[in-house]
């Protein structure tokens, strides 16, 4: 579902199919670590993506256009116009995303022995 919302802003198909395996994870992590669904997780995932960055919050990250803004200049990309401003605002919110949750990120490994974890998996 990731690679639906990623090949219109512009990625290439298998840009898009390793984007989508790693945001996957990332589902799998914020869900264990924020104990929702991983269907609440991606679906969170994929509203920050397309900028409803009020998704981002049930996982800590506070993103706005000031950040946002800021995170384009570091990646370069604060004079694209276009579709290459639109691809650069998913890679920058993808960018906070990660940043943002890097406590989360291999939760699902290190808890996976725990009774709601394991339950999941059932």
């Amino acid at each position: 579902s990731f690679g639906d919302i990623l090949k219109p802003m512009g990625y290439t198909e298998a840009a898009a199919g390793t984007l989508s395996v790693s945001l996957t994870q990332l589902a799998t992590d914020l869900s264990s670590f924020s104990n929702i669904s991983m269907e609440e997780a991606q679906q969170r995932i994929q509203g920050t993506l397309i900028g409803s960055h009020e998704n981002a919050l049930k996982f800590g990250v506070t993103i706005t256009e000031n950040t946002l803004k800021q995170e384009l200049l570091r990646m370069g990309a604060g004079k694209l116009i276009g579709a290459q401003k639109e691809q650069a605002k998913v890679q920058a919110r993808i960018n906070l995303l990660y940043a943002g949750t890097a406590d989360a990120q291999g939760d699902a490994a290190r808890t996976s022995g725990s009774f709601a974890n394991q339950l999941k998996r059932l």
